[in-house]
C-alpha cells in the first residue's frame, strides 16, 4: 500500500505543470537616470571660410579631406515626461598632418609663406573640444509601442581648444583672416546644436535586453546617426580662428 502511494505522487509531481516565472521578475526594469555614448564621424574645421582666396591656408596646408572626430558623451536625464529632458557634457578629439611651408620673407611670426615649397617639416592642427548641453529624447513611442526610432535634439555651448604644432613639437605660427600672424594655440566660445536619429537595439531582441538591464543595469542600446553644427567662432568674432564645423557624426549610445 505504501509503495503504490508513493508511487502515485511520483507520477502527480511529474504530471504538475512548471510554476511560471513570477512577472516581477520577467519585467524587472532597473532605473534609469543616465545616458553615455561614443560615437565618430567626419570633421573639417571652417577656418578657410573667413578668407576670401581659394584655396585658403587651411586647404593649402591640410587638403580637403576630412579629419575624424572622436567624442564622448555623458547626459543625466533628470526629467521624463512624453520622453527624457538631461543635461550633459562632451569631450571630443581631432587632429590633422600636412606639410610645413617654407618662408617667403621673414621667419617666426613675420613669416610670409611661399605655398610653392615645403620644408619637408610636418604641421599639424588638432582640436579638443568641450560641450555643455541640453538633450531631449522622443522616446515615449519607443516605451510604450515598442517603436524602434527613437528622435532627439542637443543644443548647448562649446569650448574649443585649438593648437598647431609642428614636427618637432614646437607650437606653429597661424594666419588669421585679418592678415595678422599669431602663436598657433587658442580657446574659443561659441553654440553647438545637433539632431540625430537612434536606433533602439533591444527592442529586436527582447530577453538579450532583459539580460543587459538585470545584470548590468544597462535599460537600452542604441545605434544612432546625428547632424552636428559647432560654431567655435568666438560668438562671431571676426578676429578669432574659426575652428567649428558643420558635419555628422554616428555611434553607440547606452541609457543606464
Amino acid at each position: 500500500m505504501t509503495l503504490r502511494l508513493a508511487f502515485a505522487v511520483l507520477v502527480a509531481l511529474a504530471a504538475r505543470p512548471a510554476v511560471a516565472q513570477p512577472l516581477g521578475e520577467e519585467s524587472y526594469v532597473s532605473p534609469q537616470n543616465f545616458a553615455a555614448e561614443v560615437k565618430f564621424g567626419p570633421y573639417t574645421p571652417n577656418i578657410d571660410g573667413e578668407f576670401a582666396t581659394s584655396p585658403g591656408p587651411y586647404a593649402r596646408y591640410f587638403g580637403n579631406d576630412s579629419g575624424l572626430m572622436m567624442q564622448y558623451t555623458f547626459e543625466y536625464q533628470f526629467l521624463r515626461r512624453f520622453g527624457a529632458l538631461g543635461a550633459g557634457l562632451g569631450l571630443g578629439y581631432w587632429s590633422k598632418s600636412g606639410k610645413a611651408f617654407a618662408c617667403k620673407s621673414g621667419s617666426g611670426l613675420s613669416c610670409v609663406p611661399d605655398f610653392t615649397k615645403t620644408t619637408g617639416d610636418d604641421t599639424s592642427l588638432q582640436i579638443l573640444p568641450l560641450s555643455l548641453f541640453l538633450v531631449y529624447r522622443f522616446d515615449w513611442p519607443a516605451e510604450q509601442f515598442r517603436f524602434p526610432l527613437v528622435p532627439y535634439g542637443k543644443f548647448g555651448l562649446t569650448y574649443t581648444f585649438w593648437w598647431a604644432d609642428k614636427g618637432n613639437g614646437k607650437v606653429s605660427d597661424v594666419i588669421l583672416a585679418s592678415g595678422a600672424t599669431e602663436h598657433g594655440r587658442g580657446a574659443q566660445l561659441g553654440l553647438t546644436a545637433a539632431l540625430g536619429a537612434a536606433l533602439m537595439l533591444d527592442i529586436f531582441d527582447p530577453g538579450a535586453g532583459h539580460e543587459l538591464d538585470s545584470t548590468l543595469g544597462i535599460n537600452h542600446t542604441y545605434l544612432f546617426w546625428e547632424w552636428v553644427w559647432s560654431g567655435a567662432d568666438g560668438l562671431g568674432s571676426n578676429t578669432a580662428l574659426h575652428v567649428g564645423a558643420s558635419s555628422w557624426l554616428a555611434g553607440l549610445a547606452f541609457e543606464f
